[in-house]
């Protein structure tokens, strides 16, 4: 079985692809979503930083209204999913989508003198390798929080129960953030020690580094950051 770690929407998108390839999963999702209704007046910038689909959510359900300033900016996105869903809301004027932070930071560092006033849709919680590289390659940038992330206080107690008689093959883990939660969710369910005979399946290679100097062995990562490349890698751990 798969335990599969992301918000629940888009973890029950992911049960429904692997169960079309006959893999079974489980969901306990760390944390969840809920968007703001602060202020934020998008007139005010010609660039745009978007590094998620809750951002592209977040101005679609609430904030609507900035849509017309949005379309008028230079964007700059996060990922395909994250790309398709401003491309479903007619935003179209996507100046490059990154596969992930470093690309972003690396094209921005070389391009700073074109941009003018950058607006950077957040969550609550900071990405901090992005804003320390913007912050080193002296970009200048306002981060405004469009939705806000529910942190889950513990794994629920058939995850436990799962995790303790080695029912749980493998684990997916889709960021950094993800990565910190689980482990302090095992720590605090005593299933550490039950949890490094697991196999874990991480978006990114960031991610794998961060796992394995916490001692996990069995690491891998996808060779794209998207969920195609992702359930790949599963393919070829439960076969």
């Amino acid at each position: 079985m798969i335990l599969i770690t992301r918000p629940h929407k888009k973890a029950q998108q992911f049960v429904n692809q692997l169960k079309k390839k006959n893999i079974s999963s489980c969901i306990d999702s760390l944390f969840s979503f809920s968007l703001t209704t602060a202020k934020i007046n998008l007139k005010l910038y010609s660039d745009c930083l978007i590094a998620s689909t809750q951002a592209v959510n977040a101005i679609r359900e609430k904030h609507s209204n900035e849509i017309k300033y949005l379309k008028k900016c230079n964007l700059y996105v996060i990922g395909q999913e994250t790309a398709k869903a401003l491309v479903a809301i007619k935003i179209k004027n996507i100046k490059k989508v990154f596969q992930n932070s470093d690309e972003l930071a690396s094209h921005l560092s070389s391009f700073s003198s074109d941009i003018k006033k950058l607006c950077y849709l957040s969550s609550n919680v900071k990405n901090t390798k992005l804003i320390k590289k913007l912050t080193a390659h002296k970009i200048v940038y306002s981060r405004k929080i469009v939705y806000t992330v529910r942190v889950k206080k513990k794994f629920n107690s058939q995850t436990i129960h799962a995790l303790k008689n080695k029912t749980i093959k493998a684990v997916t883990l889709y960021s950094m953030y993800t990565a910190h939660l689980y482990i302090s969710h095992l720590t605090a369910a005593r299933v550490t020690r039950q949890a490094k005979m697991i196999t874990h399946v991480c978006l990114s290679k960031d991610i794998a580094r961060f796992m394995k100097k916490k001692g996990f062995k069995k690491v891998l990562s996808a060779s794209k950051p998207t969920e195609a490349s992702l359930i790949q890698v599963i393919l070829e751990t439960v076969n």
